[in-house]
């Protein structure tokens, strides 16, 4: 089983102080989501800490975007994000965070994701986090999405061994299942963290392993979507 964190500030808040990257892959843990933005007013103060002391530690790592829905549309939200993590991207796709509806109807929500998602990501596809609610009822029946994003899955369970899927997306979308959000890792000294495995290893050690493997990714994106090329180099 691989198994990794997703963080933010809140992790590193006092009382806690920074996080020690190096326990943290002695404890087991492989990879760290990192958040890195929300909307297009706040930039987590630990960022660039964390993402470089995470990389120090050889620990595979990615970057999450909180999504505003009282901001700025998609694609501002976008540009927000990339302007602000110039030399901080790690070898794992980054991620687009939406469990936030705000005064949105689904029909917008739906449409800010997707905008967001139509924009050039990092590497291969980005990964959409989202709880089973708004995938099943709320984004969940957009196609584009499908398309543009895997599916990092946000449903905590302490006895599960297999999460619930979401009804609107194959099995094989989902790449990331967050477990648990009261784990206690050694490093951190938060006693309540996000705890994530990963559902398909060949994706994931495609990314980040010594000799890195082929994922081929055939993406079919409808004509009113903004077209982009994928170029994965791993060499």
């Amino acid at each position: 089983m691989i198994k990794g964190l997703d963080i933010s500030h809140y992790n590193s808040d006092p009382p806690y102080g920074k996080i020690d990257f190096k326990k943290v892959k002695a404890d087991g843990y492989d990879f760290v989501i990192i958040k890195a933005t929300q909307g297009t007013w706040m930039v987590d103060e630990f960022l660039e800490y964390n993402a470089k002391a995470a990389q120090d530690a050889d620990m595979g790592t990615s970057l999450y975007h909180f999504l505003d829905p009282y901001d700025e549309c998609g694609a501002d939200q976008y540009d927000y994000f990339m302007e602000n993590t110039v030399d901080l991207h790690g070898n794992l796709p980054d991620a687009c965070d939406v469990e936030w509806q705000g005064n949105l109807t689904n029909s917008q929500l739906t449409k800010m994701v997707a905008d967001f998602l139509s924009c050039p990501p990092h590497v291969a596809l980005w990964l959409l986090y989202s709880n089973i609610n708004f995938l099943d009822n709320i984004i969940g029946q957009s196609g584009t999405i499908a398309l543009l994003a895997d599916i990092w899955l946000g449903w905590p369970s302490e006895t599960a061994v297999f999460p619930r899927m979401p009804k609107h997306y194959p099995q094989n979308k989902v790449k990331l299942w967050q477990k648990s959000w009261t784990q206690p890792v050694d490093g951190i000294k938060d006693p309540t963290n996000d705890m994530n495995i990963v559902m398909d290893e060949a994706w994931y050690n495609s990314y980040h392993s010594e000799v890195p493997g082929p994922y081929v990714y055939q993406i079919n994106v409808p004509d009113n979507v903004k077209k982009f090329t994928i170029e994965v180099n791993r060499t």
